[in-house]
């Protein structure tokens, strides 16, 4: 299924927002271009995309739009067109190591990143 542009531009839009209220000097072109790019592009939902957005946002090592496509953003990985976990996710929040720990900094949320090992997925024969 694919997004709706309307549904892309309120994203990018309310992005935006949130940057310029941080003090981000993002354009909202180069935040659209990322939001389209991560969906259509790199087949993200955006659901995921906004919140890559708003952690991108946040990022102080993140100095262009760019950073919302950034693949540490992401707790799963895009693979023919379904998405895979990458590593272990933690138990409490379901995120990566390193998105679990990013969100925990951002929010104050006191919990330990507990490793879970993904599932292993059949072998795809043809």
């Amino acid at each position: 299924m694919t997004t709706p542009q309307r549904a892309i531009a309120a994203a990018a839009t309310v992005l935006h927002a949130e940057a310029t209220e941080k003090g981000r000097a993002w354009g909202i072109q180069g935040i659209h271009a990322a939001v389209r790019g991560a969906i259509e592009e790199d087949g993200r939902q955006l659901g995921q995309v906004v919140i890559a957005g708003f952690a991108a946002i946040a990022d102080e090592g993140a100095k262009t739009p760019a950073a919302i496509r950034w693949e540490s953003r992401y707790s799963t990985a895009v693979v023919a067109g379904r998405a895979v976990r990458i590593g272990p996710t933690c138990a409490v929040c379901g995120r990566a190591e390193r998105g679990c720990r990013h969100a925990a900094a951002i929010s104050g949320d006191p919990h330990v990143f507990s490793p879970v090992e993904p599932r292993r997925l059949p072998e795809v024969t043809q």
